[in-house]
Formats: structure tokens, C-alpha cells, sequence
């Protein structure tokens, strides 16, 4: 609730309002005073008048002294009617008592019958007592409250003139009401003469007491005005033609119980001897030029300013404390003095292009985010910040110099937008001296000709990632460990130095930048790594590096001479190294003897592989355009444990035929007579099918995606370069998309487009991917999900948002997902309106499919169980009995492979559920069709054909 400032009022001609003691002394309330000084002048007054003075009676002697006079004011007389009387007015001090337990003023006003010019008793027609105000808090004197009368000139709405009656706080202190402190306004309109020989009408004034409300917190007192229209002597409701409100001020130097929004120049008055607010002090005053709050020493709830085009300063040098967030955003700001300040509950934010003098010397800690943002020129030091419970944030600082010379633990360090302005000579500086932990991750972004100064940062607890950094180094050389990942993208950096760096918990990946040297000598330990279009490293040196948990790359570095990984001898995923046009050899790997998959291609000056050890690949080899010499292959070849059935050895300038190569099983033996290079498989390598809306798509047996159906076209080939294991498709009829896997075990998805596909894309070792309507998901090596929405539908219900776990294998539905778990339990999440996240909570599952609204599994046992949408269909309840293989789910049909004999079974309704003959070894159904692969590798579809969806091209697969 807003608490606006306020005054105690007194009457039209006087003004009290309670003042306080030194401490420790009693006194009885001071008084508000008038005194006539004398007749007004003819030119002021023509019907005469008189000069009156009003103040309060500091000293209590019950008189209006010179000293104590703090306006005048001439009062004149109305012109006469004919044979009318004048209006009187007396005022009477009042001792304290019950009608005013502070005293005051009684004000009696009626007409003078015996025009004797003296107010009688049996003359008067209303009285009105003025109380003065409470006394003043002992020890401090309580804002002085001023009303000042100003004639007021005939007019439409005073068609005989009147009087203007202002009130307000004496801001200033100077003893006047100035204009711009006067917070309400009445005027009071003389009444029209009197016919002859009647009186004139009398204007009457009634003082109501005004509760406290939402607009007066402190209750205060209504002035109103207006004719005796009826003679009573009374002014009645009917009779009151102006009204003004006048509030109570706060009571000074007490704790503020509360929140308290400033609107204006009085409200700050009011708040200025305050020293606690228990609430949020919120400002919100668009034309203050300034804040200043001398005494303020804590705020318990939230200090909040929104942004003004005028504030320039920001005073609150004893404030200790602000229980919780700090937010001031002020594009004006050039002074922010909060030098007192040592601890904030929650964040603090500050944003201001232009602020010039921060005072912060005192901050000691800060529970959330410390924040500074937009700020040109800044420089500090925050010499007492200890910790930061959540984020330190700079960002958008222009040539700053930010001292952070005792922190020594933050949440995270996040360095965002940082430059120096237009022909500085001088880098950006960022110091952080004894910075030795970060909790949850190191950002660096837009950084450019800036130093950041991390000497003694041993451990990020989360991620470091380095983006758009420019005309700079970076070297953190005590930094040992990184929990997370470590991400480098378009960085233009003369030299990246982590000499001490031992252990990163997740990947090592630097893509599309310009780095000078690197400096890992002793990284030991990651859980993959690569290097993807670094346009200037010569050459790169992991001389510790003996353990990679995943895959190995270094891709399209052009510049790159040299590579040594000289302590590495084992890479569990796949082993990459493609398009460095300068690399000679590899035989810096001298101590790797096993890698799962082996990827060599578009090296151009690769003539010596010098993978001397390298006696074990698991998985399948691709060795293609480099320069390398058959018999060299033939002796690299001859020496290798290769792949187990089912699995590739390719090695070729491109997909050739194997004239004159003999293959036996797990081996490929190479016949150097042929004058060319070759292309050879350990073992017929298995088509695969995949259907979805209009359209379906297979992976033909050299690795080449081939469509059919509708807008097949845009789906066909996929991304160049790549050899394909299988393909996955979503069911939207209107926007297909298709996922695939990659023989090294990546996923590339293309067609309708998915929100930050490169989640996906970066995803090395996956071992199952899924397409769904609105969504699709893949499982790493170690069995992570990862999942992300389309960009046409976003992640409606939860369909890409993948709990953590291990999984196995994973099922798409249009906006659910499913997959099983390592330890053959079903996990689902996602859209559930008919039941199609609520899977079976007993058994062990081998195999699992989805489609729309149904999802289909398969036990250990190998008999099927389905959940999800039933309808007329009887899916969920028809499950056939029996041992089943393999599974697929269509709308409003799903089919199986029967273990003992591999034919198609097929429950539900629709032109796709009609049986196939012959035995499958793999189906897909789509919507209305459905594919599948026979056990001798031909291909066939069936069901809906309108969009040729169904109908195999020739010479597939």
C-alpha cells in the first residue's frame, strides 16, 4: 500500500501541527496562533480589512510572538449590502482536554446585528474547534505543517471573489508555503451582497476529522465550505460547495510497518527520518531528479526503482541492509551512494547507462544475483564482497574497470557484452584476484580488447563456455577441474591457456573460431572432445591426455599441421578426423590401440596414418579421400582385430564397387594390383524403412537415404556427407520431418525443422532416435535423453522435457514419449489425456513403439502390452498372444514379428493393418501405411497409396 505524506490541519486563518522535545523532556503541545497586527490599508482593503499573522506558539506562553510568525495574510471586509450586517470571526485559544487532548482553537463566526463591530455571544452562529496535533516523537521534531491564504478575485466559479485556502509540509524548512509544496487547495467564495435591508448571506466553514484510509494512512482532517443557504447557522451536506483533504504526516523516526511507494517530492519528505521500513520501498516518481534517504538504515522487503528518464542520484549512505532483492533500473543514473551497504537478501541488479560514482565499499555479501548492467565507464572496487550466493553478472559495460579484489566463491561468473568505447587506447578490465570457486559454470560472451582476471580459479562446478570474444587471451592457469562441459564458439583469441586444467566431467568442444596457441598440458581427463573449424591453430598438443569416455574429432581445422595425443590409447566411441587439409600424420596417436569407429576423410595431405599401435576397432571403419597409398591401407588393414559381423569397412575415394577385394568374414583384404582405392563390407549391410503421414523414407545398403510418397523430394538424400545406419520419421501429414543416425553414431535431422536442433546434433554416441508430431528425442552413450520440440508446435505438454535417467531405447508419439529404462522398467512423460503416459509399472521390456495416442511394448518374455488410446479399435485390449520380436504402432492399428516363424501380425482396423505375407525382419507403420524389410532384404509397403506413399521405388534398397 502507498503511504502518502500529510500534515495536521489547522483552520482558514491558523495552522498547528505537533512539534517535538529534546529527549527526555516533557512539554504540552504546541499551539497554532492568529494575531490581527493592525487595520488593513484603503488601496488593500476598500471596504476595510484587517492584517492578521498565524504561527505556532513554540515557546508555549500562550502568545503569537514576532519570532513565532510564519505568514500573514490581509483579510478584508465584502462590500456592504444595503442595510446589511457584517460577518465576524473570533478565535479562542483551548486547553488540552477531551474535546482536544493537545488543545487548539475554538473559531466562532456570526453576524454583527448591532453592528458594534464586536462578535457577542448571542451573535454567534457556528463554532468549530482546530485541535492542534499529537505531540512529536521525544527527540525529534515532527514535519512542520503550513496553510496559507491567498485573496481570490471575482471569477465564474466566485462571482464575488473569495479566499484560497493552501496546505502543505514545510519541506524546506524556510517557515513559507512554497507553491510546489502545497499538497491540497479550497477556495471559499465571499457571498453576494444583500438586498436593501436584508442581511447577506453567510459563508460558513466546517473542519470534519478524516479516517485513515488507502489515500490518508494516517487519517487527517476534510475542510469544507460553503453558504448558509438555509440560516440555520449550520453548513449542511446539501450546502457544501468546495471540499479539501488534508492527511496526517507519518509519525517521524519510528520503524515504517509496510511497504512504501515515493510518487513524489512529499513523500520523500516524509520518509527522510525514517531508519526502518519493514516492507518494499518502491520508487516510482518519473520527475525526481534525485533520492535521497539520510537515515534510512534497513529495508526488510525489496528496494525497487523503476526506470525515470530524470533520476540522476541515488542517496542512502547508512542503508545496511535490504532483506531482499535490490533492483534499480535508471537510465539517467550518475550517482548511486549505497556505501553503508553490506548485505542484500535476494539480487542485486543495477542498470544505467551513464552512473559515474558507485558506493559500494561496504557490500559484504548477497544471497541471489550481483548484477551490473549497461553502465559506460564504470570504475570500482568492491572491496568487501566476500560471496555471491547466486550469479556475478556484468554485462553491456562499455571500458569498464571492475574490481572484485576479496570474492571468493560466486554461483556463477557470467561476463556478458563487455567493449571499450570508440578510439580508447585502454582494454576493458574484469578482475577477480581470489576468485577460487565457481559453483555452476563460467560465461564468457561478447567480450572485446578485454582482460579477465581469474589467477587463483581452481574449480567451476558446472560449465565453461567462451563465445564472441575478440582482441583478447584468455588464461585461467590455476583452474583443475570443470564438472561440466567446456564450449568455445566463434572466439578470435590469441591465445587459450588452462595449464593446469586436469579433469572436464562432460565435453571438450571448440567450434568456428581463430585461436593463436593452445595450452592443455595437463588435461588428463574428459569425456569427449572436439575440435571443429578452428581456421588458425597450427598445431595442437594434449600431452596428458590419456582418458576420452566417448568420441575424438578434429574437423575442418585447415591450418593445423601438427597433432599429438601421445598418452591415449583407448577412444570408446568414434575416433574422427576429416577435412584438416595440412595435417601430414597421426603419429602423434602413438600409444592408441582401440577405438570403436574410425572416420577418416577429406584429409589432403594425410600420406602417413602412423596409427602405429591402433589394433582394435570394435565398430566400422571409413577411410576416404586422403592421400594415402593402397598397400599402406593394405598393411594398416591387415593388422586390425575389425568389426563383428553386420558392421562396415569402407575405405575409398567414394561409394565404388570392391573389383578385385576379397572379404572374408570380420576382415578385408585388400589386393594391391588394383590401381585404386575401395569400398568393401564385412557383411551385406541391412536396409532399413521408415513411414510417417504421405511419405516414408528407407536407408538403402551403402549407407544413402532414398523417399517416396509426398513432398519425398525435400526429404530425400539428407546431409551430405554422411553414411546412414537408420532413419526415423515424425507421422505430421502436413510437415514431415526425418531424423537419422550416422554410422559414427551421431543423429542429423532435416526436413520441418525442430527447435535448437543442434541439442540434437551434438549429441555424440547416440544409440536411438525418435521422431514424434510435435517433437523428437535421441539416447547417448551412458543412455541420456535428450529431446526438443518443433519449431511449429513448441513443447505443448511436456513431450521434449526428458526426465533424467539411463535409458535404453526411446518412442515418440505425437506429443508423448516413452522409453525404457537401464534397469527394464518404462518411463513416459508428456500429454496424457488418454492414457498413453501411464505404462505398465511391473516387468522387464526389450523393445517399445509409439504412434499419436498408443504405445506399444515388448517383455523380456517377449509378449506384448499396449496403453493409450482404445476406442472401437480394441489396441490396447486386442493384444494377440504369443512371442513377438518386434513392434509398431499406426492410427488405429498395430502390428508385430512373430518369433517362431517372422510373419506380420497385425490388430485394430484400417487398410494398413492387413496382414503382409512372407517373413519381415523390421516394419514401420506410418498413419494410414505401413513398410517393412523381408528377410531377403527386399523392401515393401502397404495400406493408404494416394500420395505414392506405399509404393517402393525401383531398385530399392
Amino acid at each position: 500500500m502507498k503511504l502518502r505524506s500529510g500534515a495536521c490541519l489547522t483552520a482558514i486563518l491558523l495552522a498547528s501541527c505537533g512539534g517535538g522535545a529534546p529527549s527526555g523532556v516533557s512539554t504540552a503541545p504546541s499551539s497554532g496562533m492568529t494575531r490581527v497586527l493592525g487595520e488593513a490599508s484603503v488601496s488593500d482593503c476598500p471596504n476595510g480589512g484587517v492584517v492578521l499573522a498565524q504561527g505556532i506558539d513554540q515557546n508555549g506562553n500562550g502568545l503569537l510572538e514576532d519570532v513565532e510568525i510564519q505568514d500573514t495574510v490581509v483579510v478584508c471586509h465584502g462590500t456592504n449590502g444595503a442595510d446589511g450586517h457584517d460577518t465576524l470571526v473570533t478565535t479562542t485559544p483551548i486547553d488540552a482536554g477531551a474535546a482536544c487532548p493537545g488543545g487548539g482553537t475554538r473559531v466562532e463566526a456570526g453576524l454583527d446585528v448591532n453592528d458594534d463591530g464586536v462578535l457577542s455571544s448571542d451573535e454567534v452562529q457556528t463554532t468549530q474547534n482546530v485541535c492542534s496535533g499529537a505531540d512529536g516523537q521525544d527527540g525529534q521534531d515532527g514535519a512542520t505543517v503550513l496553510i496559507r491564504l491567498d485573496t481570490t478575485p471575482p471569477s465564474g466559479s466566485c462571482p464575488n471573489g473569495g479566499t484560497t485556502v493552501s496546505s502543505g509540509v514545510d519541506v524546506n524548512e524556510d517557515r513559507q508555503l512554497q507553491s510546489t509544496e502545497i499538497t491540497a487547495t479550497s477556495t471559499l467564495c465571499n457571498g453576494a451582497d444583500g438586498a436593501a435591508g436584508q442581511d447577506g448571506a453567510t459563508v460558513l466553514l466546517r473542519l470534519d476529522t478524516t479516517s485513515p484510509s488507502d489515500s490518508c494512512p494516517n487519517g487527517g482532517t476534510t475542510v469544507n465550505s460553503g453558504v448558509d443557504v438555509n440560516d440555520d447557522g449550520q453548513l449542511q451536506d446539501t450546502e457544501i460547495t468546495t471540499s479539501s483533504t488534508v492527511c496526517n504526516g507519518l509519525p517521524r523516526g519510528t520503524v515504517l510497518t509496510g511497504s512504501f511507494t515515493i510518487a513524489n517530492d512529499m513523500d520523500l519528505a516524509a520518509l527522510s527520518s525514517y531508519q526502518e521500513i519493514t516492507g518494499d520501498l518502491i520508487v516510482r516518481a518519473n520527475g525526481l531528479t534525485a533520492v535521497r534517504l539520510p537515515n534510512l538504515l534497513k529495508i526488510g522487503g525489496e528496494l525497487d526503482v523503476d526506470d525515470s528518464a530524470v533520476l540522476a542520484a541515488i542517496e542512502l549512505p547508512k542503508l545496511t541492509e535490504v532483506g531482499r532483492n535490490l533492483d534499480v533500473n535508471a537510465s539517467a543514473l550518475t550517482s548511486f551512494d549505497a556505501s553503508g551497504l553490506v548485505s542484500v537478501g535476494g539480487y542485486f541488479y543495477l542498470h544505467s547507462g551513464q552512473v559515474a560514482s558507485l558506493g559500494l565499499s561496504s557490500l559484504h555479501d548477497v544471497a541471489s544475483m550481483f548484477a551490473l548492467v549497461g553502465i559506460k565507464q564504470l570504475s570500482i572496487v568492491l572491496g568487501a564482497l566476500v560471496e555471491v550466493g547466486g550469479a556475478v553478472q556484468l554485462s553491456s559495460l562499455e571500458s569498464p574497470d571492475v574490481d572484485f579484489p576479496v570474492l571468493e566463491a560466486a554461483g556463477w561468473l557470467v561476463l556478458n557484452g563487455i567493449s571499450v568505447g570508440v578510439g580508447a587506447t585502454e582494454d576493458a578490465v574484469l578482475s577477480f584476484p581470489v576468485l577460487t570457486d565457481v559453483a555452476s559454470g563460467v560465461q564468457l560472451a561478447a567480450l572485446d580488447q578485454t582482460v579477465v582476471d581469474l589467477p587463483l580459479l581452481a574449480s567451476v562446478g558446472g560449465g565453461v563456455y567462451l563465445n564472441g570474444l575478440t582482441n583478447m587471451s584468455i588464461s585461467i592457469p590455476t583452474l583443475v577441474g570443470v564438472s561440466g562441459d567446456v564450449g568455445i564458439e566463434t572466439v578470435q583469441l590469441s591465445e587459450l591457456s588452462f595449464p593446469a586444467l586436469d579433469h572436464v566431467g562432460g565435453g571438450w568442444r571448440v567450434s568456428g573460431s581463430n585461436i593463436g596457441t593452445v595450452d592443455l598440458a595437463a588435461l588428463r581427463v574428459v569425456h569427449d572432445m572436439a575440435w571443429t573449424s578452428v581456421q588458425t591453430l597450427t598445431g595442437l598438443s594434449l600431452p596428458a591426455l590419456a582418458n576420452v569416455q566417448a568420441s575424438f574429432s578434429v574437423r575442418g581445422m585447415p591450418a593445423l599441421t601438427s597433432l599429438s595425443v601421445p598418452q591415449l590409447s583407448t577412444i570408446p566411441g568414434s575416433f574422427t578426423l576429416s577435412d584438416n587439409s595440412s595435417l601430414p600424420t597421426l603419429a602423434g596417436f602413438s600409444l592408441l590401440q582401440t577405438v570403436s569407429y574410425l572416420d577418416l576423410a577429406g584429409n589432403a595431405a594425410l600420406v602417413d596414418l602412423g596409427l602405429s599401435a591402433l589394433d582394435s576397432v570394435s565398430g566400422w571403419i571409413s577411410i576416404h579421400d586422403n592421400p594415402l597409398s593402397e598397400c599402406k591401407i593394405e598393411a594398416f588393414a591387415a593388422r586390425l582385430s575389425l568389426a563383428p559381423a553386420n558392421d562396415a569397412v569402407w575405405i575409398s575415394t567414394g561409394y565404388v564397387p570392391c573389383d578385385g577385394v576379397t572379404c572374408s568374414t570380420g576382415r578385408c583384404v585388400v589386393d594391391c594390383s588394383v590401381p585404386e582405392e575401395y569400398q568393401c563390407w564385412s557383411t551385406f549391410h541391412e536396409p532399413q524403412v521408415a513411414a510417417g503421414g504421405r511419405s516414408s523414407c528407407g536407408v538403402r545398403a551403402d549407407g544413402t537415404v532414398a523417399c517416396w510418397g509426398w513432398s519425398s523430394s525435400g526429404l530425400n538424400g539428407g546431409p551430405a556427407g554422411r553414411v546412414w545406419q537408420k532413419v526415423r520419421m515424425s507421422e505430421r501429414w502436413d510437415s514431415p520431418s526425418l531424423c537419422g543416425l550416422t554410422q559414427d553414431f551421431q543423429v542429423r535431422c532435416w526436413g520441418a525443422g525442430f527447435t535448437d536442433q543442434s541439442m540434437l546434433e551434438r549429441s555424440s554416441g547416440v544409440s536411438d532416435v525418435c521422431v514424434g508430431g510435435s517433437h523428437a528425442c535421441v539416447v547417448r552413450t551412458g543412455g541420456a535423453s535428450v529431446c526438443v520440440p518443433s519449431w511449429t508446435f513448441g513443447d505443448l505438454y511436456g513431450e521434449s522435457l526428458a526426465p533424467s535417467g539411463a535409458f535404453t531405447k526411446i518412442a515418440c508419439g505425437e506429443h508423448h514419449t516413452c522409453a525404457i529404462v537401464t534397469d527394464g522398467s518404462i518411463a513416459c512423460w508428456g500429454l496424457n489425456h488418454l492414457g498413453q503416459t501411464v505404462a505398465p509399472t511391473t516387468g522387464s521390456y526389450v523393445g517399445i513403439a509409439a504412434r499419436l495416442h498408443t504405445t506399444c511394448a515388448i517383455r523380456d518374455d517377449a509378449t506384448l502390452v499396449c496403453w493409450g488410446d482404445e476406442d472401437a479399435r480394441h489396441l490396447t485390449s486386442g493384444v494377440p498372444a504369443g512371442a513377438y520380436k518386434a513392434v509398431t504402432v499406426g492410427h488405429g492399428f498395430a502390428c508385430a514379428i512373430r518369433v517362431s516363424d517372422d510373419n506380420v501380425v497385425c490388430w485394430g482396423d484400417g487398410a494398413a493393418s492387413v496382414q503382409p505375407t512372407g517373413a519381415y525382419s523390421l516394419i514401420d507403420a506410418g498413419i494410414y501405411h505401413m513398410c517393412g524389410i523381408a528377410t531377403d532384404h527386399s523392401a515393401a509397403c502397404w495400406g493408404a497409396d494416394n500420395y505414392g506413399q506405399a509404393t517402393v521405388p525401383v531398385g530399392f534398397p
